[in-house]
């Protein structure tokens, strides 16, 4: 959940996460910061976690459950969006109920379209250093202790053959990151204005079992 955070901010997205953001606030209190976070956000975004059987310690206890009460009690609201990210080692049952309608992007093969959607625009071009492979190797740690820890036991080979990302859709990543910013109609002197015109507030929200996966697994 570091690494991604770091990705989409590299990506002119403002992405509030609690492990990082509530000890650098004023009042330090968690429901205060998942609140002020919450409403300020554009986008809210539910990460799939390990299974209830795999157990994480979490900076902040018990707040997932917060948040599904804040997505319940404002759902109806039409000018914020809601995401889901399926990370490879998860399950779509992973998820709450609360969230099983929202649009799904794989993780790391949508990560792209991810950023676009977040835009709501075609192209987008990157400003600052993009630690995409960092995200990427983060992920593929977190799933291979997935597996060796006896959390997938129950499947098959041929399913679990299929958890770790091939090459293929890796380098589609990396091809289509650059396609992004060399088809981006915009010159590198508009790229202040781009920046002003694309900043999306975006609310990622980490924590319990049942709504983002544990920051320390993919630390």
């Amino acid at each position: 959940m570091a690494e991604l955070t770091k990705y989409l901010r590299c990506c002119n997205i403002n992405a509030m996460i609690d492990m990082f953001d509530i000890s650098e606030s004023v009042s330090k209190d968690v429901e205060f910061w998942c609140k002020t976070a919450f409403n300020s956000a554009d986008i809210i975004l539910i990460v799939t976690s390990p299974p209830p059987n795999k157990f994480v310690s979490t900076i902040y206890e018990n707040i997932d459950s917060y948040i599904l009460q804040l997505i319940r009690e404002n759902y109806g609201e039409k000018h914020k969006r809601y995401y889901i990210l399926q990370l490879p080692y998860c399950k779509p049952t992973d998820l709450p109920d609360e969230a099983q309608r929202f649009q799904r992007f794989r993780m790391p093969e949508e990560l792209p379209k991810l950023v676009r959607t977040v835009h709501n625009v075609d192209y987008i071009r990157f400003f600052g250093f993009s630690n995409k492979e960092v995200l990427l190797e983060s992920i593929k740690l977190a799933e291979i202790e997935m597996l060796d820890d006896g959390t997938y036991n129950d499947k098959n080979a041929d399913e679990t053959d299929d958890l770790l990302p091939s090459a293929g859709p890796l380098d589609d990543i990396e091809t289509e990151d650059m396609n992004l910013e060399n088809n981006n109609p915009m010159s590198s002197n508009d790229g202040k204005g781009e920046s002003d015109s694309l900043e999306t507030k975006y609310c990622e929200l980490q924590g319990g079992k049942n709504i983002t996966a544990d920051s320390d697994s993919d630390e």
